[in-house]
């Protein structure tokens, strides 16, 4: 009876550095690209666990908050801005100094597009009454209470017109930043202040 012998592949020292760089550059790769994208994968996190999910066309109502449930209230809308192109700029009707300038910010301070708030509201009007329709759901660039740039959840609603309401006793006026226009007309809120159900 011949007894069979186990042998041991030895790797290569060489062969065993490469093995170990290559997978080193792709754990650092993994965490690299985690720590770029942290708040947006936080932002991601927050939709999949801790908001309320929707289908086009849902009826959205506007979320009660606890011991104010016969109060009538509302929501803020944000939009989206992006830059003005440069053949938007040609077309306006302004001086071509004032063009100029608006050319060199759009290069020095391109930001992209982004979401602001407005003083635009989107208020409830009788009790138990849906205020708009859901479209869709995203994630967008905007600032914090401390201008810092943050990823942030919106859900894109279409508000039944008598919803819509300015709200300039409580926000100021919308101004768009120099060089800014609207990217579309739709109308993001945040997650939280939506429900499907009073």
């Amino acid at each position: 009876m011949k007894i069979e012998e186990k042998t041991t592949q030895v790797l290569d020292p060489k062969k065993r550095r490469i093995n170990i760089f290559i997978i080193s550059i792709l754990i650092a790769a993994i965490v690299g690209t985690i720590v770029v994208n942290y708040d947006w994968l936080k932002a991601y996190y927050a939709y999949v666990f801790k908001y309320e999910h929707f289908h086009k066309q849902d009826n959205v109502f506007v979320k009660r908050v606890p011991g104010n449930e016969h109060t009538l209230t509302g929501i803020l809308v944000c939009r989206l801005i992006k830059p003005l192109s440069e053949e938007e700029i040609d077309t306006m009707t302004t001086n071509k100094e004032e063009k100029t300038k608006l050319k060199l910010n759009l290069k020095k301070n391109f930001v992209g597009n982004y979401v602001i708030t407005t003083n635009e509201y989107i208020s409830e009007f009788a009790q138990s009454t849906p205020v708009g329709n859901y479209v869709d759901h995203v994630i967008l660039k905007t600032k914090d209470d401390q201008n810092n740039w943050v990823w942030e959840n919106f859900a894109i609603v279409q508000p039944v017109k008598k919803a819509l309401e300015d709200n300039d006793n409580y926000h100021p006026k919308t101004v768009l930043p120099s060089g800014y226009t609207y990217a579309d007309s739709k109308y993001y809120v945040f997650p939280e202040g939506i429900c499907k159900k009073q």
